[in-house]
């Protein structure tokens, strides 16, 4: 993650890129006015969600573009006209910079919101199984994925995980995860494909392997495998297949993931017993971002 130093600098690129200090229509206010009072303002919620913008807001404040009065912690709930900042700043800078000050905090809040509104959905389906079935199989994690936004990723983890959710790898160097764009051009070049595996898994046991057919998934714990992802696999074939497998491999310790066209309409379809990983890259890349709204408090407000 970084540091609070590295987002500062991508806050001060942020306003240079709306040029907030030639901001148009708050220097004719101010022009106008004869004045450039220092005034409180609130940010709310308009919708139910699970804040995230904490360390956002912080930035914003360190580099003294406002005070803060009041901030909601991250991963609170928040319900509908709630206040979730209030603080403290010429009416110019406010004005100047509530969009981009708003932009971050609905982003984040908005991937907070629907992995917990997921995780939600994980935690209904599991209390449907059996108790024998829980007693065997824990309650499967949501994680993201790599679909993220570039030079964001960090901040879309840490929402992830305000939400409830779990981190994946967060960058290349992590841990590999061998795909099938890597095995087409193993077998085209060198026509076999498990010596490369079993390379992969003796230098990096903790390796995402990824299966697209039974067959493969096989080979993968026959070798050690730690983390099978299975991709593209549809909840039918998971119930129908998935439990003769692992017994297939009783010997196998690899935690069991599942990917591809997972969404939160057909998450609860894939709580199954021996799934305990679901991967989602709708939790990045097809979030909706929460509605806050910035009003300015006048004497007597608040």
């Amino acid at each position: 993650m970084n540091s609070l130093q590295s987002l500062k600098a991508r806050v001060q690129e942020v306003l240079a890129e709306d040029h907030v200090e030639k901001d148009l229509a708050s220097l004719q206010l101010t022009q106008h006015l004869g004045v450039n009072p220092e005034l409180r303002f609130e940010i709310i919620a308009k919708e139910d969600l699970i804040f995230c913008g904490a360390k956002w807001v912080q930035a914003f404040a360190e580099l003294g573009l406002f005070t803060v009065e009041s901030l909601v912690r991250d991963g609170t709930p928040v319900a509908t006209r709630e206040r979730v900042l209030v603080g403290r700043a010429r009416l110019a800078e406010t004005l100047s910079l509530e969009r981009s000050l708003l932009n971050g905090m609905q982003r984040w809040s908005g991937v907070a919101t629907l992995t917990h509104h997921c995780v939600q959905n994980v935690k209904r389906a599991y209390a449907q199984w059996s108790p024998a079935e829980q007693e065997a199989w824990p309650e499967p994690r949501v994680l993201h994925t790599r679909k993220t936004t570039p030079l964001w990723r960090d901040l879309e983890i840490e929402a992830v995980i305000v939400g409830g959710g779990h981190a994946h790898r967060a960058s290349l160097a992590e841990r590999p995860m061998v795909k099938e764009n890597h095995k087409e051009p193993v077998l085209r070049l060198r026509g076999e494909w498990k010596p490369y595996l079993r390379q992969v898994i003796a230098r990096h046991p903790d390796a995402v392997i990824e299966a697209e057919t039974w067959s493969e998934a096989g080979d993968a714990l026959d070798l050690g495998a730690q983390c099978l992802l299975l991709d593209n696999f549809s909840p039918a074939q998971l119930r129908a297949e998935l439990m003769p497998f692992l017994a297939a491999h009783a010997g196998a310790k690899a935690a069991i993931e599942v990917s591809g066209g997972i969404n939160p309409a057909n998450l609860a379809d894939y709580v199954l017993p021996g799934v305990s990983r679901i991967s989602m890259g709708a939790l990045t890349h097809s979030y909706r971002s929460a509605d806050l709204s910035l009003n300015l408090l006048f004497e007597g407000q608040g």
